[in-house]
């Protein structure tokens, strides 16, 4: 399994961090030109040794927050022209751009809309396939279920997206075993022997470890450590998942040995780079240790992609 971290900060600074940690799968957006930079900076001679790995999201999630609608020629323009520059193209991937129903703080999707914007975010997939690209398009929750047909039918890599308001965890873990039943149904699903035949999945916001286990993704991405590492939050990995303690709690919350947090206060990073920099690593680290182990469940599984 893939864990992308999402998230921007000044290219350099991120690659050093990135290399330290060793975070090397990145989530960046075609949306914003801070993330844009660091995809490019990540994909050039100037990151060879480091092989990262990109997956650039199209910037739908970022239209459906309310923000500016992407051009959709440019897009592609964009991905066309990266993957002739980057050192390693195939360790490039880009999302389709899709069209997510709704809106952040509206209404639930009707019926209607979820056809329409299923229908549209298809209508662009076929775009950027015959402009000469391949583009992993997504399946949204509540979407119809013939658009993961022709997903499955014509792709070996496809983005799996629960939705992110209006409904429960529940509802979600609900439609996610229905998504990898009917994979399954299909004869596509990531198992033992038939690892061959299986197809691809990329859990869109996928952070929980208790879905990471539960389901055979090939990717997942997740912009925690980003948002509470600028928070202030200090993280590390437990074995099995990621501890993340508040700063509110860095005197009294101890450990089994009896240590306190206390000390961080004083820590101050031997690099350019603020304080808060320092969370940023310790995130960006406990997500790597998670990602190896993840992938050592899933390979004990049976479930083996050959990351190289």
């Amino acid at each position: 399994m893939i864990l992308y971290c999402a998230g921007n900060m000044d290219p350099e600074i991120l690659a050093g961090m990135a290399t330290r940690t060793n975070a090397k799968n990145w989530l960046e957006t075609f949306a914003h030109k801070g993330s844009r930079n660091c995809t490019e900076y990540f994909a050039s001679f100037e990151c060879i040794e480091h092989r990262f790995r990109v997956f650039v999201d199209s910037g739908a999630f970022t239209v459906w927050c309310g923000g500016k609608v992407k051009d959709h020629d440019a897009y592609i323009t964009y991905a066309k022209d990266l993957l002739y520059r980057a050192v390693y193209p195939e360790r490039v991937v880009f999302a389709s751009l899709d069209v997510i129903p709704g809106t952040s703080d509206g209404d639930y999707p009707t019926e209607e809309e979820f056809h329409d914007a299923a229908t549209r975010g298809w209508a662009n997939y076929l775009k950027e396939k015959a402009a000469g690209l391949k583009t992993i398009p997504t399946l949204h929750q509540g979407d119809p279920w013939e658009f993961l047909d022709l997903m499955m039918a014509d792709t070996d890599y496809i983005g799996i997206s629960p939705r992110k308001v209006g409904v429960t965890l529940q509802e979600k873990v609900e439609w996610l075993n229905d998504v990898f039943l009917c994979i399954d149904a299909k004869g596509k699903l990531p198992k033992p022997g038939n690892m061959h035949n299986a197809i691809k999945t990329h859990g869109l916001g996928v952070s929980s470890p208790a879905l990471m286990r539960t389901y055979p993704w090939f990717s997942v991405d997740s912009r925690t450590w980003l948002l509470l590492a600028g928070k202030g939050y200090f993280s590390s990995f437990d074995g099995s998942r990621i501890q993340r303690v508040p700063s509110s709690e860095w005197g009294c919350r101890a450990d089994e040995s009896g240590h306190t947090l206390s000390a961080i206060r004083h820590y101050r990073p031997p690099y350019r780079a603020n304080l808060v920099y320092c969370y940023h690593e310790k995130a960006m680290r406990a997500d790597a240790e998670l990602n190896a182990y993840m992938t050592d469940h899933w390979q004990a599984r049976g479930v083996d992609w050959n990351h190289d």
